[in-house]
């Protein structure tokens, strides 16, 4: 799911259907569209998650930095990644794709000033707890163009509220907590709670 968030957003799908939908069958709204070979995701928290998605960034050409202070670099170099910083994860990757735990330690690691360090081309994306991202500092960097996207799948309160800002932006794909979410993953739930 965090691999169709980055695709979608680094390729503008869901600008561009809504352009065609609207009756605009034109590219030039959508712009910038970059590609993506040679871009740089950054993954916060390296554990089984944030791994496979490095596993299946890699051969589309991302760069891949990783910050997770309970990694060793002979870890993430093992698939041609870079054990780096917070600070220089922030600043330098295009994407930045969360998948820490919640811990107090975790607990809104990405914040207004670290929104602010970004990269105003970059993307952010969390399939991985809502309050690792401080929500309204969110909705005000992207209403203001401090970064140009993100994809969310899991808030602070779910389901959100009707008002909820993140909600309207049209450079927000916000979806309802699916990410596990797969015909074969209930089935395997259902056998796990029937043994």
């Amino acid at each position: 799911h965090a691999m169709a968030l980055l695709m979608a957003l680094s390729r503008k799908v869901v600008v561009l259907d809504r352009l065609v939908k609207e009756g605009r069958w034109e590219t030039r709204s959508a712009r910038p569209i970059h590609r993506i070979r040679g871009r740089t995701l950054g993954i916060l928290g390296y554990g089984r998650i944030g791994h496979a998605l490095a596993l299946r960034a890699k051969p589309h050409g991302y760069k891949v930095l990783v910050c997770d202070p309970y990694v060793s670099a002979d870890l993430v170099m093992d698939i041609g990644a870079t054990l780096v910083s917070k600070e220089v994860l922030i600043s330098e990757s295009d994407a930045i794709s969360m998948h820490a735990p919640l811990t107090s330690e975790t607990h809104h690691s990405i914040g207004e000033s670290e929104l602010r360090k970004m990269k105003p081309e970059a993307y952010l994306i969390n399939t991985a707890r809502g309050l690792l991202i401080d929500e309204y500092a969110l909705a005000q960097a992207l209403s203001k163009g401090w970064i140009a996207g993100a994809g969310i799948d899991v808030l602070d309160e779910e389901p959100p509220p009707a008002d909820h800002p993140l909600i309207a932006l049209p450079n927000a794909i916000v979806t309802p907590h699916a990410a596990f979410l797969s015909e074969e993953s209930v089935l395997e739930l259902e056998r796990r709670a029937a043994v």
